[in-house]
């Protein structure tokens, strides 16, 4: 049985535990979603954030190459499916807490002049009018994917309410702190399902480098080396992320 486990993919021992319509239609939905990870960062982190906020605002920067990481390719015995699976992971996840770091660059601005005011209000309100977008067009298939995957939902009032528990964002006027809040909600419920979605595809880590940025949970991962542990797990649970599948 150890055997067996070692030399198939990953995708394969998902199909062999929830069955092989589960995990291709879930795999097929998760590719649905790039166009929207591409739109945001097109949109978002390059033209608002890195074209008008940052230098405007004289903000330090924020190197993708440090976030979005493609490295798993190389990883000796990873079967083609799931290189191909491990490099979406690697852009989806990488590019949210890119995200994040960008607007944690704003959020940490304590002395906020009329005009700087001004120029966050013309970064925020595009951003999260087309992030809201983007989001309301994958919601359908974000939703059958979870469905199919057995991954656990992320609740939209739990983290706002930790939000303002945490007076996130407070000392920015009001309508400002709308927005920021709305978009935070909205990336760490992005972060939430991509986080569900590689402990269970690619629970491989990175190599470690200086300046590197990873997601918290790339803690729970196996080294590139031990990848037969990390297919063992996934056969036993399906998954390495303390919130478990489902099924």
């Amino acid at each position: 049985m150890t055997e067996k486990i070692v030399t198939i993919s990953i995708f394969r021992i998902h199909s062999k535990r929830i069955g092989i319509v589960r995990t291709l239609l879930g795999a097929l939905l998760m590719y649905t979603t790039i166009p929207f990870f591409i739109f945001v960062h097109m949109s978002i982190t390059i033209f608002f954030y890195k074209g008008i906020l940052r230098p405007l605002l004289g903000l330090p920067p924020l190197y993708t190459k440090n976030y979005i990481i493609f490295d798993r390719f190389a990883i000796r015995d990873l079967h083609w499916i799931d290189r191909l699976n491990c490099q979406f992971c690697e852009y989806a996840n990488g590019l949210t807490v890119l995200m994040n770091a960008e607007l944690e660059q704003v959020v940490q601005l304590k002395k906020v002049s009329l005009i700087k005011s001004v120029l966050i209000g013309v970064y925020l309100i595009p951003q999260t009018v087309f992030f809201f977008i983007g989001l309301l067009l994958t919601s359908i298939p974000t939703a059958v994917l979870i469905k199919l995957l057995g991954l656990h939902r992320a609740s939209y009032m739990r983290i706002h309410k930790c939000l303002i528990d945490d007076s996130y964002a407070g000392h920015f006027s009001t309508p400002f702190i709308s927005f920021i809040r709305f978009y935070k909600v909205s990336a760490e419920t992005i972060a939430y399902n991509l986080e569900q979605i590689e402990s269970s595809w690619c629970p491989i880590k990175h190599l470690e480098m200086s300046n590197r940025v990873h997601p918290v949970h790339h803690g729970n991962f196996y080294a590139r080396n031990d990848l037969n542990s990390a297919k063992r797990k996934l056969a036993e649970v399906g998954s390495v992320s303390s919130k478990l599948p489902k099924f």
